[in-house]
């Protein structure tokens, strides 16, 4: 996961050092999880390594405003870019992998005819 420093820092400014920690374990545990987490605060408060009541009292409060809830499950906008623009370039790579091998497989290995000729 690519993080752009200066923009998060800017986004999380007032966030307090709890607050801050606990929203960057959300937010790596939702990359992990393909961009998204369930909007169960038992499983928040566990992703973000503090207990449940302490979660629905002191962190969802300033924590939640910065996530999108879609269907029962939690994301981050910019995540989600982040996450599309990965899986593209990685598409980008394997069909130009893909390419690189069809062409190879298809000359004539020059390596295996000097070998021959030198015999």
């Amino acid at each position: 996961m690519q993080l752009f420093i200066a923009d998060h820092l800017m986004d999380v400014s007032d966030l307090s050092a709890e607050e801050h920690g606990a929203y960057c374990f959300i937010l790596f545990s939702m990359w992990n999880a393909g961009g998204y987490l369930s909007n169960e605060p038992a499983r928040l408060a566990r992703v973000a390594h503090v207990e449940l009541d302490h979660w629905k009292k002191v962190l969802a409060p300033r924590i939640m405003p910065f996530l999108t809830i879609k269907g029962g499950r939690v994301t981050q906008r910019r995540l989600l870019i982040e996450m599309a623009k990965m899986v593209a370039k990685q598409e980008a790579g394997s069909k130009g992998g893909r390419a690189k091998a069809a062409r190879a497989r298809s000359k004539p290995n020059s390596r295996a005819r000097s070998k021959a000729g030198s015999k």
